[in-house]
């Protein structure tokens, strides 16, 4: 069965948001906490060194997110995975978000804090970030249009080479 989303909330504002900063060169990931959907809380420490880390920015106002949230039912099935570790990412605040994810991804930590987000520089949902636990380096990212896509990314960042787009950060 495949999930739909209810209803779209009214957007009731706009934000401007600043294009206008420079472009990530640092693929360094410092080691962060979070808190997990549940309770209890999460590190990159508790992460498994023999393989990367597929981490997931999801929400529950992001149509394209409902393939990734079904794909988390089954992650080698469905084809998002190999061998990676999946981590899903929620904003926080966005209970649509965990609505979503919450019956699909028994077995993925699901993080609820803006640790994440702000680790990997996100910004919307969907994104995706493969992450190395050894090295705490981002292998490669992007926006997740599909699973096969995010797929593709990785399997060419196992090979050495990055499919990433370059994006411009704010300047913190």
């Amino acid at each position: 069965m495949t999930r739909r989303l209810r209803r779209r909330p009214k957007l009731d504002s706009s934000q401007l948001v600043d294009t206008s900063g420079v472009q990530r060169t640092d693929r360094r990931i410092a080691p962060f906490r979070s808190v997990r959907e549940g309770g209890g809380a999460w590190s990159t420490e508790q992460l498994d060194h023999d393989r990367p880390a597929l981490f997931l920015f999801l929400s529950g106002n992001c149509d394209g997110c409902v393939p990734f949230a079904n794909a988390l039912r089954s992650p080698r099935s469905s084809g998002l995975v190999l061998e990676e570790t999946v981590i899903v990412a929620i904003a926080p605040g966005d209970s649509g978000g965990i609505e979503l994810v919450v019956d699909s991804a028994a077995e993925v930590p699901v993080l609820l804090g803006p640790e994440p987000w702000a680790a990997f520089h996100v910004h919307g949902a969907p994104f995706f970030a493969l992450f190395d636990p050894v090295t705490h380096t981002l292998l490669t990212e992007g926006v997740a249009w599909e699973v096969a896509q995010v797929r593709r990314h990785c399997l060419a960042a196992y090979k050495g080479e990055d499919l990433s787009v370059p994006r411009l950060d704010a300047h913190d």
